[in-house]
């Protein structure tokens, strides 16, 4: 026996009654019950109730069904089929779009779920609306497997200050969101530092097979602060430096995990990056520079 609907699903079905009807007058009452999937005495409590309606008290729908067939007329106000709105196809669309690149290829029967739905309520604007996310499902489950399970990762990068796509192995330690963006953490091999890399910036993720082995050269312990001025490209400093802490005045504190690689990032600034203090890691700056230098008299 099929339940009795709430209200709200009673005049939705009403309301889908009518269209229904239109195009199929002279349906029996017991198939048309049937089709609704309610009982013929709930059927016909809504046909009664669909004869009292219209679009003045003067004006209302016709019905006849004492025979147990039914006919309409009279009901052109309410002879629409329910549907969603264009905008509302379209934002159902977009969310199915990002929806889908966030599920693995191994849910198979998600994915073709998603793709029937899409069939059913957008084929008309599914050649004009498609969309893609920032940050590709791949990348986060390639990110997410490397943290679960400790191993390297293999990444293709896009850096927006440089405009240059660059191939780095990472040893990921955290994801995080600063300022509303996401991030990982990650000990870069290439960098020979910790750095940070922003998650809609990696095209691409690739799980390496050998586990993490260097994690030690990035503990905490190994953190130093270093306070910096930064005289010019400051979009391309906060790019290359990774989280820049404003300090006193002008001044910047980065805090690096190798001096080696400061170093041959301050030299290569062009003279936009200043480091002001350690004193000692200063004189080394000075004192490298000046044997490049030596170099070009």
């Amino acid at each position: 026996m099929n339940r009795r609907a709430n209200p709200v699903e009673k005049a939705a079905r009403l309301l889908d009654l009518v269209p229904f009807i239109y195009t199929h007058q002279g349906i029996s009452v017991t198939d048309l019950a049937a089709e609704f999937s309610i009982e013929t005495e709930e059927l016909l409590g809504d046909l009664n109730a669909l004869w009292m309606c219209g679009e003045t008290r003067f004006d209302l729908i016709e019905l006849e069904f004492e025979s147990g067939f039914v006919y309409i007329r009279n009901a052109d106000a309410l002879n629409v089929v329910r549907s969603l709105s264009v905008q509302e196809v379209t934002a159902i669309l977009f969310g199915l779009d990002l929806l889908k690149e966030s599920i693995s290829a191994e849910r198979a029967d998600l994915l073709s779920d998603i793709e029937l739905v899409k069939k059913v309520i957008g084929t008309p604007l599914q050649r004009l609306v498609a969309s893609e996310p920032m940050i590709s499902g791949g990348v986060i489950t390639a990110i997410d497997d490397a943290l679960k399970n400790r191993q390297r990762l293999q990444i293709t990068y896009h850096s927006v200050a440089e405009d240059v796509t660059s191939e780095r192995v990472l040893h990921p330690i955290e994801k995080r969101i600063e300022n509303g963006v996401e991030l990982l953490l990650a000990f870069c091999e290439s960098a020979d530092a910790l750095r940070s890399f922003r998650l809609d910036r990696i095209q691409k993720a690739e799980l390496l097979p050998e586990p993490i082995t260097q994690t030690g050269r990035v503990q905490s312990d190994a953190i130093e602060s270093v306070t910096i001025k930064v005289h010019h490209d400051l979009r391309r400093v906060f790019e290359t430096l990774g989280k820049l802490t404003p300090g006193i005045g002008d001044t910047y504190t980065v805090e690096i995990y190798n001096q080696s690689w400061l170093i041959r990032e301050v030299l290569a600034s062009g003279g936009a990056i200043e480091v002001v203090e350690p004193a000692a890691l200063r004189a080394e700056i000075a004192r490298q520079a000046g044997l490049v230098a030596s170099q070009y008299r």
